[in-house]
């Protein structure tokens, strides 16, 4: 029954992923088909055919998206682009030799390899690991990073959610192959792996942290089956904050998003939005449009400048009046709270629905 429920509540995002993020994505499907002997001994041509299909299928994706379109070429909307394709090939390379070395010697052992699957006893916590190696000390698991390992530039600390990924891969690495690996890598594009440190207690705490969560959230699911008005029960579920809300692809149809942002001041910034009544519709001397909007959420006449007039671009603009209720998210600020402009990200909404069923 739930699965039919969630099937047809289901809708395409409605906001775009970064170029980032798909770069990231092409990066991680390069490195996995090096790790799985794909690119024979790492032959450039191999990994420069490769990169050519995975950038050719992903901006045809993109191209056939109305919210995608504007952020390709990747070439051109992603700052490093070049570097960051470069440091694949390097390391794509490096994995591809690595791989056919490490199989000439392999005598089949179980636990080793490249998208290896683990799981808990239950399977109901399960993962894939990149790459476990078998070295003199034992195994290694190695987890591949195309961004920002650390917590900020200017820190040595790896990033607690990657810390926790890969003391969680340990414990599932033991429920599946009965033995604990001796060290944990993260392994950047550029630069030696960095160890994670860990303990068997404290990945076994974290698998039972894990496995009651997911226990919990199916219970809360099942619940909300059960209630008349499903929209409203599932808004219940939803946990609204700036750290999560901005890497939200749906937020602009979510009114717990919307509610939230309203409320008490934080310490973190919302999402750069503007959610409200359209108030002013106005041409630029440019050509450009000009909206100020009512925004609750910023207590505030909120006015967006730049807009780009095209309903190719921005398809709401056939249907937005004086009077509507429109989501415009993300937004460059321009100095003053209530002042935004538009970037390459930029989508519009007309009547965003109160949820998404």
């Amino acid at each position: 029954m739930l699965r039919e429920v969630w099937a047809s509540c289901w809708r395409p995002p409605l906001l775009p992923r970064t170029p980032s993020a798909h770069v990231g994505s092409m990066i991680h499907a390069l490195l996995e088909a090096a790790g799985k002997g794909e690119m024979e001994d790492g032959s450039l041509a191999l990994v420069e055919t490769r990169w050519a299909d995975l950038l050719g299928r992903t901006e045809q994706t993109m191209s056939a998206s109305w919210i995608e379109k504007p952020l390709q070429p990747l070439s051109l909307s992603v700052p490093d682009f070049e570097v960051r394709r470069i440091r694949a090939f390097e390391r794509a390379v490096e994995i591809a030799r690595t791989i056919q070395a490490s199989r000439q010697r392999r005598t089949g052992e179980r636990g080793v390899g490249n998208e290896l699957p683990v799981s808990s006893p239950e399977g109901l916590v399960a993962g894939y690991v990149d790459c476990a190696v078998e070295t003199r000390d034992g195994i290694v698991l190695r987890d591949y990073k195309t961004g920002a390992i650390t917590e900020d530039n200017s820190s040595s600390a790896v990033k607690t959610i990657y810390q926790v990924q890969l003391r969680l891969y340990a414990a599932l690495y033991y429920s599946s192959f009965g033995r604990w690996p001796t060290r944990l890598e993260l392994v950047p594009l550029r630069g030696d792996p960095i160890a994670v440190s860990f303990s068997p207690d404290e990945c076994l705490s974290l698998l039972r942290d894990a496995t009651d969560l997911l226990k919990h959230a199916n219970t809360r699911i099942e619940q909300v089956d059960q209630v008349a008005d499903r929209l409203d029960a599932l808004a219940s579920l939803a946990a609204p904050r700036p750290s999560s809300c901005r890497y939200c692809l749906y937020r602009p149809a979510c009114p717990a998003y919307r509610e939230a942002r309203a409320g008490p001041v934080t310490d973190e910034s919302w999402p750069t939005d503007v959610l409200g009544q359209v108030i002013e519709i106005r041409m630029l001397g440019n050509g450009r449009l000009n909206l100020s909007i009512a925004d609750p959420g910023l207590a505030a006449v909120a006015r967006v400048r730049g807009i780009d007039p095209d309903p190719a671009r921005h398809p709401a603009l056939l249907t937005l009046e004086e009077g509507s209720r429109t989501a415009i998210c993300n937004l460059r600020p321009s100095g003053a709270k209530e002042a935004f402009s538009e970037l390459m990200s930029t989508v519009i909404y007309v009547n965003p629905p109160e949820g998404m069923c």
